[in-house]
């Protein structure tokens, strides 16, 4: 660590889990957090991004969206609600030659995907 920086131990207050962090902090600013190792939760949930831009991306492309998370799905389900236009749309994360061999409809219950912090 720099002369400025000093490290504080606390514990995350988004939720209540209250997962350990290390916070550094550099003339009074978070610099850098990370989970606290030697906490009995030290490995933070991803509570920090409710509310957030974030990127879902999927191996047809990639949508911008704005994160909300909920306990009412799975902590592994990202849900996209259809319907909104730009870099927003669902259909921009959906492969159209990936279709069901019945109603020839693309593929849209399902996808793996990534999510990332937009910057």
């Amino acid at each position: 660590m720099g002369k400025a920086e000093k490290l504080v131990k606390t514990v995350c207050g988004m939720c209540g889990v209250g997962c350990g962090l290390d916070i550094t902090v550099e003339n009074g600013r978070a610099i850098k957090v990370q989970g606290m190792k030697e906490h009995v939760i030290s490995k933070p949930c991803r509570r920090g991004v409710d509310g957030e831009m974030v990127f879902v991306e999927t191996t047809a492309g990639r949508a911008r969206l704005k994160a909300v998370l909920t306990e009412d799905i799975r902590e592994d389900v990202v849900q996209v609600t259809h319907g909104w236009p730009g870099d927003g749309n669902a259909n921009l994360l959906i492969d159209s030659m990936n279709r069901d061999e019945i109603s020839g409809f693309p593929a849209f219950k399902s996808q793996r995907c990534r999510i990332l912090k937009a910057g």
